[in-house]
């Protein structure tokens, strides 16, 4: 849209637009824009890339959607919980926060209807890769047995790693890690996912683990028989 922002500003909503708003020169951010109105762009991005790489033994490193980088994917849930915290605007079209307020939207002005519809963006963006993650991985091992356990580590671990994240500060999307600088790049976004995973349903807290295994090896079990 042409918006030009003023200098000194850091955002920390991805997939963000920014609409001018007066003319004063105000402006209005839309967090999750791309995601909820442009969805293809991310797509189309992701099989430019993939279509372009020219790696023959990393193809794993080079094919991975913009989306599914853990740099990305912890912008994303930070973004959301940040603005679920930010207080509900009694005010018609205004709200959120400016950069008195909160300075993850810079000096932008947030609508309480964007709002809802970032938190709601956000948590599918979240929830779409680590399901898709889950199918795959399901795929590759039918019986589960792998991702149960995995999952259950998760859960035990999961007070620990809310502190760890609540504690990352900066986080800024790059280029991903060279594959000789890593031990795997697919295995620290799958660390993410299944974090993701154990928060967003709720599956294998201490409370419950035990029951959600069995429930688990039995909904596999009666699929077999089937």
């Amino acid at each position: 849209d042409g918006t030009v922002l003023s200098s000194g500003q850091t955002i920390e909503m991805p997939f963000s637009r920014f609409l001018p708003r007066d003319k004063s020169g105000t402006t209005e951010i839309v967090p999750a824009w791309v995601l909820t109105h442009s969805p293809y762009n991310l797509v189309r991005c992701s099989q430019n890339i993939q279509s372009r790489r020219k790696a023959t033994h990393h193809s794993h490193y080079t094919a991975l959607p913009v989306v599914d980088r853990k740099d990305v994917l912890i912008q994303v849930y930070k973004a959301r919980n940040l603005l679920r915290a930010l207080p509900q605007s009694q005010e018609d079209g205004q709200g959120g926060g400016s950069s008195t307020s909160n300075a993850a939207l810079g000096s932008s002005r947030l609508s309480e209807k964007n709002r809802k519809r970032a938190i709601q963006a956000y948590s599918d963006c979240l929830r779409r890769s680590s399901l898709l993650e889950l199918l795959r991985c399901m795929e590759a091992d039918p019986s589960g047995s792998v991702m149960v356990d995995l999952l259950q580590q998760t859960g035990a671990q999961i007070d620990i790693l809310k502190r760890n994240l609540a504690e990352t500060t900066d986080v800024v999307p790059t280029w991903p890690e060279l594959p000789w600088m890593t031990e795997d790049p697919e295995t620290d976004v799958l660390h993410f996912q299944l974090f993701i995973l154990v928060t967003e349903f709720d599956l294998f807290s201490s409370s419950n683990a035990s029951e959600e295994k069995r429930n688990f090896s039995g909904s596999q079990h009666n699929t077999e028989v089937q």
